[in-house]
């Protein structure tokens, strides 16, 4: 027999697939809302900075020591962020809450909520491989658009001749170049849970099988 679906029913949803499903929940906890604001803030912005960069280094290609390897790089960092866009919008297509699912199925039954919670992983699933799809498109075009900067301040001149301001200015360029790649390679390791976390959801399971068995 359904039933309709009160705040408490929604909540004892969400705990049910929260329950044996700990990849549903995110972690750091605001990675959702960073995302969306990455992509459709930061990401965008970068984009139209590498493209404007990349058409200024074409018309102006006498100006740069190495315009060639400029615009090698502006090109894969405009291409990387553009893709980022593209997979940020099916990210959030697929990014869905479980008490969200309860509030479009006002009515369920047992066996209604065992479908549902197996489609929100389904979907959660599909975030998953998005979100890193997004996520790895961000970095790549990051990394690429401070290289490309760090070549076109490089002067078609001898080193002698540089100024020390402009020195000053490559070598940030390069700084900034090299740290974000180091961000890149450590950032997933400084983001993961806790242990202590996957222990504490393994032992809520257990508590959350027993309270669901005396009701």
């Amino acid at each position: 027999m359904s039933i309709l679906v009160t705040d408490s029913e929604s909540s004892r949803f969400a705990a049910n697939a929260l329950r044996d499903h700990r990849s549903l929940v995110p972690y750091p906890y605001g990675s959702f809302d960073a995302m969306d604001s990455s992509s459709t803030v930061a990401t965008p912005l970068l984009a139209g900075f590498a493209l404007t960069m990349a058409t200024i280094v074409i018309t102006n290609a006498d100006k740069f020591r190495w315009a060639d390897w400029v615009l090698a790089h502006l090109t894969i960092a405009v291409v990387s962020l553009v893709m980022c866009v593209q997979a940020a919008q099916w990210t959030r297509t697929f990014r869905v809450r479980p008490w969200e699912v309860a509030e479009w199925w006002p009515e369920m039954d047992s066996s209604k909520q065992a479908i549902l919670i197996d489609e929100l992983v389904n979907h959660d699933e599909r975030r998953q491989l998005w979100g890193g799809i997004q996520t790895w498109t961000y970095r790549i075009g990051v990394v690429f658009l401070l290289a490309g900067v760090a070549a076109a301040l490089v002067p078609p001149t001898r080193a002698g001749d540089i100024s020390l301001a402009r020195w000053i200015a490559i070598g940030v360029a390069g700084l900034a170049f090299v740290a974000e790649v180091a961000w890149v390679l450590v950032s997933n390791k400084l983001v993961s849970p806790p242990k202590k976390v996957a222990a504490t959801d393994s032992h809520a399971g257990d508590d959350g099988d027993e309270v669901a068995g005396s009701e």
